[in-house]
């Protein structure tokens, strides 16, 4: 069982909108797309942040 708390990871995101989704137990508890789409153009994605989510 994973603990609770704040967990980070890192993973190669795709090109374009990035979604966003929380389950437990099979059930869905937060969905969200990003704010911004990765770009092919690297200058916009440095440091990049794609969207946050909060219940």
């Amino acid at each position: 069982m994973p603990q609770p708390g704040v967990h980070h990871l890192e993973t190669p995101f795709p090109l374009g909108a990035q979604r966003f989704a929380l389950e437990r137990d099979g059930n869905p508890v937060l969905d969200t797309t990003g704010e911004h789409e990765i770009v092919e153009d690297p200058w916009a994605n440095f440091d990049y942040f794609g969207g946050s989510i909060a219940e």
